[in-house]
């Protein structure tokens, strides 16, 4: 009777227009608890409330939940609260801002291999974002993969706009640097491509820092195998761009895991991934084990977050 309680609420929540506002609400009472007035903590309080946006219009705009339901960029917005102090830093912000926009333009040119637009755009927030963390380029690569396969939108033309869209950043921004006689520094940026952590040495990372960091991609895991188990219920569509998900997904958590020195840059792209399997799980999974699963992902989102802000105060 419990379970069938809590999957009811569940589902009244994962469809409520109120959701979203309260969701909102939580997330600004936590920032005032984490110093938002003490520490001038603005800039990237801003940041998170327009990356918050972007990704409730990111499933607007591509129908990424069947019906209506703002668990996508709720999930997002309780996983970012869960893990403040990582947004202290400004650069934090905005390489997670970068990663929902170059998703929101990406999935614009499904099976469009003339839009050269929207692939410009989306890999000009990747090359925007590499300029606060380089090694953003790394996944370059996949995203191009994801272009080629799962967007269906790769042709000469938007791999060529979307190495135009990377360059751009950095073409402002070595004119800056000529005019200011500083251009070794533009070339030191690019060197650390070339310098590597000690390879898989988690021990980088805090005790809160690992529980956060593998919460996450338990949630993401969970959400994925949910959603793999019952794609047959989605578009084809859907599951390709659901695919683009779990391709940057499961490349973030390995990229974590082998260079945790990063931890701080990749953790804020991997919630961008993790959102809509999480949000997809909480609307549609309706079993006593879901029941379950969602109290538990409740019960320790509020323990972390708890935890987080009482370390930091």
């Amino acid at each position: 009777m419990v379970l069938f309680m809590a999957n009811r609420l569940q589902h009244k929540i994962a469809c409520s227009r109120y959701a979203f506002p309260l969701t909102i609400v939580y997330a600004c009472g936590i920032w005032l608890f984490g110093g938002l007035f003490q520490h001038q903590l603005w800039i990237p309080f801003i940041l998170m409330l327009v990356t918050t946006v972007v990704m409730a219009e990111l499933n607007n705009q591509h129908a990424l939940i069947r019906t209506y339901s703002r668990m996508l960029s709720c999930s997002f917005l309780i996983m970012s609260a869960s893990t403040l102090p990582l947004f202290f830093d400004i650069e934090s912000g905005i390489i997670q801002l970068c990663m929902a926009l170059t998703y929101l333009y990406l999935f614009k040119a499904y099976q469009n291999k003339m839009a050269i637009g929207s692939v410009f755009n989306a890999f000009f927030f990747i090359g925007l974002a590499s300029m606060w963390f380089v090694q953003t380029l790394f996944l370059l690569p996949l995203w191009w993969l994801a272009l080629r396969f799962y967007i269906v939108g790769m042709s000469w033309r938007t791999f060529f706009a979307s190495l135009i869209g990377v360059i751009t950043p950095y073409w402002f921004l070595s004119g800056y640097y000529i005019y200011q006689d500083s251009f070794e520094l533009l070339i030191d940026h690019f060197k650390q491509l070339c310098t590597f952590g000690t390879l898989a040495h988690l021990n980088e990372l805090t005790r809160i820092e690992l529980i956060t960091f593998g919460f996450i991609s338990i949630l993401g895991i969970i959400g994925f195998l949910y959603f793999i188990t019952n794609s047959s219920k989605e578009k084809i569509r859907i599951r390709l761009l659901f695919a683009s998900f779990a391709l940057m997904m499961i490349s973030t958590i390995a990229f974590i895991i082998l260079q945790p020195v990063h931890y701080p840059y990749l953790l804020p792209m991997l919630i961008v991934s993790v959102a809509p399997f999480i949000g997809h799980y909480l609307t549609f999974s309706g079993s006593r084990l879901s029941a379950i699963t969602s109290l538990v992902i409740v019960t320790l989102t509020l323990i972390i977050t708890a935890y987080q802000i009482w370390m930091h105060s």
